[in-house]
């Protein structure tokens, strides 16, 4: 007799359990996604299409002077132009390499700022690029967004002088800069 005055009671209770766990009164809101093809930005942007423009034509004005130390060193064939021309070229590839590492962060940090701006401005809780999603709805991809954003936005990018004068950086129209103590500024993303 007893078992039956505990588990009636019991009995009588579970249903309203499940009653409040299957309670949708306080639903959590689904969280807003969007989704960006960050390879694309970088390759349609006008940012990103001005770096590339910049490293190209710096890359030419460099493997002209690294033809010149070539030229220099096989005709004299001493030991000291060949030195000079190893050291040419590493002063050479380093100076390519911290432009094209100034470029990546300032193209970066543009994308950045515009990823953030839209997060906010759109509502969204996360912004994933497409290479981590698995599959998406188009309605989510703010790709277009980005670029558009970016596009409103002018990035420059300064030469970056070498302390010794080789690998002098071509100016904004693609000529060797004066040496006159001045840096110039190359703003590739505006209209003159």
């Amino acid at each position: 007799m007893r078992f039956k005055t505990v588990l009636l009671p019991a009995l009588l209770l579970l249903p309203l359990f499940a009653l409040g766990c299957n309670d949708k009164s306080e639903t959590a809101p689904k969280p807003k996604i969007g989704v960006v093809d960050s390879s694309r930005v970088f390759q349609e942007s006008k940012a990103g299409k001005a770096g590339v423009k910049y490293l190209d034509n710096l890359g030419n004005e460099l493997q002209a002077q690294l033809l010149a130390l070539q030229e220099t060193a096989e005709k004299s064939g001493t030991d000291e132009a060949r030195q000079a021309l190893q050291k040419g070229f590493n002063d050479l590839q380093q100076r390519f390499g911290a432009e094209q590492q100034q470029v990546m962060n300032k193209v970066t940090e543009s994308y950045q700022k515009a990823v953030d701006t839209l997060r906010t401005q759109e509502g969204l809780d996360v912004i994933i690029g497409t290479e981590s999603a698995v599959s998406y709805d188009p309605k989510s991809d703010i790709t277009q967004k980005v670029i558009a954003l970016m596009d409103a936005t002018p990035v420059s990018f300064d030469a970056i002088q070498p302390e010794n004068g080789a690998g002098k950086a071509p100016s904004a129209n693609g000529t060797q800069p004066s040496t006159n103590g001045t840096q110039p500024s190359t703003n590739s993303t505006q209209k003159p």
